[in-house]
């Protein structure tokens, strides 16, 4: 009878250990579970902030080229425009030239 009894003394124990370490690895698994639910929802913010600076970069690139696009356009203009000064011009020294040979025939 009395080794039954240290028996299920040492069985009890035994039992209160493994609740015991039961019971550790259980808060060690929460606080794992705790820190895995912190780094996803990290990670969702990263991935969501991510996803801003790439619309942001897409909208910049957009105006980017927008804008380059604005800058041919003025380019070809200006080019335009100078070959039309510059044919202005000579058809300006051509008209001095005419005016200075019809002063001259008209004083000679």
């Amino acid at each position: 009878m009395l080794q039954i009894e240290e028996m299920q003394k040492s069985l009890d124990e035994v039992g209160a250990k493994q609740t015991e370490t039961n019971d550790k690895w259980k808060l060690k698994l929460q606080q794992y579970q705790n820190e895995i639910d912190l780094r996803e929802m990290e990670i969702n913010r990263v991935k969501k902030l991510l996803e801003q600076k790439d619309n942001e970069c897409i909208h910049v690139s957009t105006q980017l080229s927008i804008a380059l696009e604005q800058v041919k356009d003025m380019e070809d203009e200006l080019e335009m425009k100078s070959g039309e000064n510059n044919r202005l011009r000579r058809q300006c020294v051509d008209l001095e030239a005419a005016m200075q040979d019809l002063y001259r025939s008209r004083k000679g």
